[in-house]
This record gives structure tokens, C-alpha cells and sequence, in this order.
């Protein structure tokens, strides 16, 4: 397993998708030029980013950091799909300066292509959600609800610990560190 020295030493190294000086360096950006500044500045400030900081690095479940994403958590895509209607009301309804003024958004995928949308994220080191045709990367319709899966933790651990609790047998849910 690397150490954490070797993506904290002080290199410049550069993510894949991510302009080296200029954002018109980053293949397929000229498309979005036409949406405004938005692209620009996230281009920016993600190279700024990566300036001071290094590539993006990712947590995956063994506890290693990586260049490349982990899989995602079916859990967390099915919890994520559930919420999109209230956050995309959200950000159409005034809490979003640009889509309240244009009613597009490249970043989030508001009103424009997905092409247009996935190039945008991939500027900067990102990927989207969801496909073109709108399916979810990593969704598990048998993984809807957590709390129904007899394997989730909290059937298997948390549920009997709360029993003993409930019970009087043990006086804490969590043991005290």
C-alpha cells in the first residue's frame, strides 16, 4: 500500500482532464465556451487546485487513496436518486444564481446536453451521475432501502446492540473511547 507521503510531496503533478495553463487545453472545452463564465472559473479554480494541492485523490473502501474513483456505494447512488427532485427544485427555484438568470447550469446538467454537461465535469477531474439516457452509474434497484437488507450493518450489529440496550443488559449503544 503507498504512503501518504508520495501524494503529499511537493510535485505539480497534473489529474487526467485537467488544463495545464489554459482552459482552451482541455480537449472539448470549446464547446461550453458558449455557456459563460461558469465553466471557466470552475476550470480555474479546480487548476488552481491541483497547483497547490496535487491530483484529486479518492478514499476507496480498504482504506487506500487512489487516482481512480471506487465503485459507487449502491446505497448512496439509491439515496442520491431519491433526493434529485427536491435538489434540482432547489437549485431552479432561487438558490442558484446562474440557473435562475439563464435556467442552465453545465456543472449540475441543468438545461443542456449531457455531452455538454460530462465535459464540463471531466475539466475537472470529475465524472457525471447519470448517462445520456438518463440511468444511474452504480444503481442497484434491490438496494433501495438500507435498512431493509438483512446484511446492512444495522441489522446485524447495531440492531442487537440497541436490543441489549432497550433491554437493560448493557447501559450504552456505542463503547465509549
Amino acid at each position: 500500500m503507498p504512503k501518504l507521503s508520495q501524494y503529499t510531496s511537493p510535485k505539480k503533478p497534473t489529474a487526467p482532464g485537467v488544463p495545464s495553463k489554459k482552459s482552451q487545453d482541455v480537449p472539448g472545452l470549446e464547446e461550453t465556451k458558449a455557456w459563460g463564465p461558469e465553466v471557466s472559473k470552475l476550470v480555474s479554480d479546480y487548476s488552481k487546485r491541483t497547483a497547490q494541492h496535487g491530483a484529486r485523490l479518492f478514499r476507496w473502501p480498504d482504506g487506500s487513496l487512489r487516482d481512480t474513483p471506487p465503485p459507487p456505494n449502491p446505497y448512496a447512488v439509491a439515496s442520491r436518486r431519491r433526493w434529485v427532485p427536491l435538489v434540482l427544485h432547489c437549485r431552479t427555484s432561487g438558490s442558484h444564481a446562474g440557473i435562475s438568470k439563464t435556467g442552465q447550469s453545465l456543472r449540475y446538467g441543468v438545461g443542456v446536453p449531457h455531452s455538454a454537461h460530462g465535459t464540463c465535469l471531466a475539466a475537472i477531474g470529475l465524472r457525471p451521475e447519470t448517462d445520456e439516457h438518463g440511468h444511474w452509474h452504480g444503481y442497484d434497484p434491490t438496494r433501495e432501502a438500507p435498512l431493509k437488507d438483512p446484511t446492512h450493518p444495522f441489522n446485524t450489529v447495531y440492531k442487537h446492540a440497541a436490543s441489549q440496550v432497550l433491554n437493560g443488559r448493557r447501559g450504552r449503544l456505542l463503547p465509549v473511547s
